[in-house]
């Protein structure tokens, strides 16, 4: 992973820096984020 791709993990990292969030549940979440949302085809 680029340090720029990573930059979106950093700030979830941040976002929910006040409940547990590993930096692999970060990543999870960050390709959650970039798949197309299937509900919307």
């Amino acid at each position: 992973m680029g340090g720029d791709a990573f930059l979106p993990v950093l700030d979830l990292l941040d976002k929910y820096a006040d409940v547990p969030m590993s930096v692999a549940d970060a990543c999870l979440v960050r390709l959650a984020e970039t798949q197309p949302d299937p509900h919307c085809e």
